[in-house]
């Protein structure tokens, strides 16, 4: 059977050709769905020179600019991971089955873990968190590790069957084939079940909830590399936050088409947004579910409106939603309640 796995591990600093930052004592074997990566490569092109030669010139190599892309089911421990990744260290909090208590209102029992990402998201200073990666096409035997892994884009969708999907990418400071790193993957526990449509609820949205068809929700973490002149390298050495916040959209297909919507999207209209995942699995031997939410207190749709006018019973609309501040409260917040004590902690 195939052999192949992915392993991560947070650096404490971004790592770059050249460097070895410490790792995270948190490791993810994931069990990922999909992964890519690729150099990237731009040679050195010398066709514009005055050489008398009318056929493409040998090429040698130049620059190299790293990407990676990865696919999953959202399974509990996996999510806090990526969601640390793209938003910064949680805060979190050790359940007590007294004063911790989730965004409905519940203790959180002794042996789970809240985790809380709150907008302005971080990490403080100027750089991102990233990951070290290992790919390992084990049958092959070819090995890969990147280093100064950024996420740019991270996308959780609810579609109808095969679990809740997450998504994400972004570039990397350094790739390079390895020898066999002799590691054995101990992926999430195959009893834990990932968060699934059936335990999503949509508890506050503009109108009609129950016209919802789905609940896509987009985080862009706008980034920057760049080559220092300190670091003699193929590759960038430097990753940074770019210019604009980090985004949460969400796209909320509607079965019926609602002048409420319209109006609202029209005027630009603020309005609450809390949605729950909950899981088919207990947290250890508590009778507390795995549990994931989405608060603001102020989305706005941006664009979408209502499908073609056709000779149709029901025609809908889809919307998309950005999810704003008015300077009184965060934009979004992000809860996530899971067996995982703690992920961007280091020896």
């Amino acid at each position: 059977m195939p052999k192949g796995y992915v392993r991560e591990q947070f650096e404490e600093t971004p790592g770059y050709e050249g460097a070895a930052p410490r790792l995270s004592i948190k490791r993810l074997d994931s069990p990922a769905t999909s992964v890519d990566n690729g150099l990237e490569p731009t040679p050195l092109e010398r066709d514009d020179e005055l050489r008398g030669a009318d056929e493409p010139l040998q090429i040698f190599p130049d620059e190299y600019d790293p990407t990676w892309g990865f696919r999953s089911r959202a399974y509990p421990d996996l999510l806090g991971f990526r969601l640390t990744q793209i938003l910064g260290s949680p805060t979190s909090a050790v359940g007590d089955n007294d004063r911790v208590v989730d965004p409905d209102g519940n203790r959180v029992p002794v042996g789970a873990f809240m985790h809380t990402w709150t907008a302005p998201y971080g990490p403080a200073g100027d750089s991102p968190i990233t990951t070290a990666m290992t790919l390992a096409y084990a049958d092959e035997r070819t090995f890969i590790a990147l280093a100064g892994c950024a996420s740019e884009e991270l996308t959780l969708s609810s579609g109808e069957a095969g679990g809740v999907q997450v998504e994400t990418r972004g570039r990397a400071l350094f790739w390079d084939t390895i020898a066999d790193p002799s590691i054995t993957p101990t992926p999430e526990s195959l009893a834990i079940r990932p968060f699934m449509r059936r335990g999503l609820r949509v508890e506050t949205w503009q109108g009609n909830v129950l016209d919802l068809q789905e609940f896509g929700v987009t985080i862009a973490n706008p980034i920057a590399f760049d080559r220092a002149l300190g670091v003699a390298s193929a590759f960038p050495s430097i990753v940074e936050k770019d210019e604009g916040p980090i985004t949460v959209t969400v796209e909320a297909p509607k079965r019926k088409l609602r002048s409420a919507d319209l109006d609202a999207l029209m005027a630009a209209d603020r309005f609450a947004v809390k949605a729950l995942w909950e899981s088919q699995n207990r947290i250890g031997a508590t009778s507390y579910f795995y549990r994931l939410w989405l608060e603001g207190d102020g989305a706005q749709y941006t664009g979408g409106g209502p499908q073609a006018l056709e000779n149709r019973r029901r025609i809908g609309a889809t919307y998309q939603a950005k999810l704003t501040s008015d300077g009184a409260g965060a934009s979004s917040k992000f809860t996530l309640v899971n067996a995982t004590r703690e992920y961007f902690t280091f020896a």
